[in-house]
């Protein structure tokens, strides 16, 4: 098995794309885990900014249950231990995105905020459809992938079931990787080569998507598709 390498965390630019998502949804008051989860489980009311001084018993009771045990940035140690199985080497920037979060994005980038706590991100790019955490890639992978497809890591759900985004292992670590989309019936058998790709890395969809919420509102009618192609994307699969 190759020896995972892991690099020191530097500013990068997919750090640098998460900072300004990050500010974006403070600047916007988005809703954090908490609260997102709530609203998709009626009768729950809906709330902003979700505490747990706010939230009654029953709300507070869900909350603890779906996300008290998760973990929503990791650390170097734990990512080497949960990607172990792995059978290539992921790439620097996927290290980047899980020391930052672990299937979701900061709210804000004070350095004085509590980053353990649930209550200060939210799903991205939005829930139900959301990255995955990396204890959840890593299953998916050994359930389904690591004999048939062993280079493919799944780490994306989408608003249809069928559709699953990935990223694609080297024997030689890189620094980015292609975001391939596909249906998650042809996940084992598929190529990656042969794969639809949404954008060539990893990097520039965060580049993208904080862009994008930067300049919400702001531009011409094909606003969006102009900033998806600016960043090599395949807006024909952007809303996937």
């Amino acid at each position: 098995m190759n020896k995972v390498i892991i690099k020191k965390q530097r500013m990068s630019q997919i750090v640098e794309a998460i900072k300004r998502i990050a500010h974006s949804k403070k600047q916007s008051n988005h809703d954090n885990l908490p609260a997102t989860l709530i609203a998709y489980h009626p009768p729950y009311k809906s709330l902003k900014n979700a505490t747990p001084k706010n939230l009654e018993p029953k709300q507070l009771e869900l909350v603890n249950k779906d996300l008290g045990s998760y973990q929503p940035r990791l650390s170097i140690k734990q990512i080497k231990e949960i990607v172990e199985p792995y059978r290539f080497q992921l790439p620097q920037e996927f290290y980047d995105l899980y020391l930052m979060g672990n299937g979701c994005l900061p709210i804000g980038i004070s350095d004085d905020t509590d980053w353990n706590s649930v209550y200060n991100y939210f799903y991205f790019p939005d829930y139900p459809a959301r990255f995955a955490t990396l204890q959840k890639a890593m299953s998916c992978y050994c359930d389904m992938l690591i004999n048939d497809n062993p280079r493919l890591l799944p780490f994306c759900t989408s608003y249809r079931e069928d559709v699953v985004l990935s990223i694609v292992g080297s024997k030689k670590q890189q620094e980015t990787s292609p975001v391939l989309v596909t249906y998650s019936d042809y996940v084992n058998e598929e190529d990656p080569c042969e794969m639809n790709v949404l954008f060539p890395s990893l990097t520039n969809m965060m580049l993208a998507y904080a862009e994008l919420y930067e300049h919400k509102g702001k531009s011409t009618p094909t606003w969006i598709e102009d900033i998806v192609q600016k960043y090599g994307g395949n807006y024909r699969w952007f809303y996937y």
